[in-house]
């Protein structure tokens, strides 16, 4: 089994930057700390998945970068134009780095679980790209065993076809997939009161 390492992606906690869709019902403060909750959650994920892992911050952050090292976890920064960009950039970075395959998970999805990201992980010493499919049409966690520009180039983020304009890129240019398990994020304030209630459930 080849080593395989996970990328933690997540917007810096800063107050009115994160999780705008909850702003107008719950405010720019109770909408960081549902941001906050979430990434943490996330970050126990990662580390309980037993995979080396890393924390990818939209910008330079203290507070992230101290729940980071609470759990051992290295931080870097983003780079690119746009969500695709800054995918590719972690992705081909974290494969430069004598890692095999790399997994990559946003941190707005409580519904991942641990075996989910290890399913994945394992998947990827037989497929190309793993993927793990959200109701909305986008992903939750993006695998690869090796970097391909074209699977983040001309996808219309955050819509509803995401996830068919890239299952579309990866079919044309003959790679091999593994699909997870259909999971579910957090965008508005609906997703927000499911997450609510699926709490002591099997997030994990």
């Amino acid at each position: 089994m080849s080593a395989g390492t996970l990328i933690v992606f997540a917007k810096a906690p800063v107050e009115g930057k994160v999780k705008t869709r909850l702003i107008p019902e719950l405010g720019s403060e109770l909408a960081l700390r549902a941001h906050i909750e979430m990434v943490r959650l996330t970050l126990d994920k990662a580390r309980g998945s037993g995979l080396p892992s890393t924390l990818w911050l939209s910008e330079q952050n203290k507070v992230a970068a101290e729940w980071a090292n609470q759990h051992s976890m290295p931080v870097r920064i983003q780079s690119g134009d746009d969500l695709g960009c800054r995918m590719l950039n972690a992705m081909s970075r974290t494969l430069s780095d004598d890692y095999d395959k790399v997994v990559l998970i946003g941190s707005d999805c409580p519904s991942l679980r641990v075996s989910d990201i290890q399913a994945a992980c394992d998947a990827l010493d037989k497929h190309d790209v793993a993927l793990n499919p959200c109701e909305d049409g986008g992903y939750g966690l993006i695998g690869m065993s090796e970097s391909h520009l074209e699977i983040f180039s001309g996808i219309a983020w955050s819509t509803s076809e995401v996830m068919s304009q890239t299952l579309a890129k990866i079919e044309r240019i003959k790679l091999s997939v593994w699909l997870g398990r259909t999971i579910w994020d957090v965008d508005d304030v609906e997703d927000w009161k499911r997450y609510q209630k699926s709490k002591g459930k099997a997030l994990y």
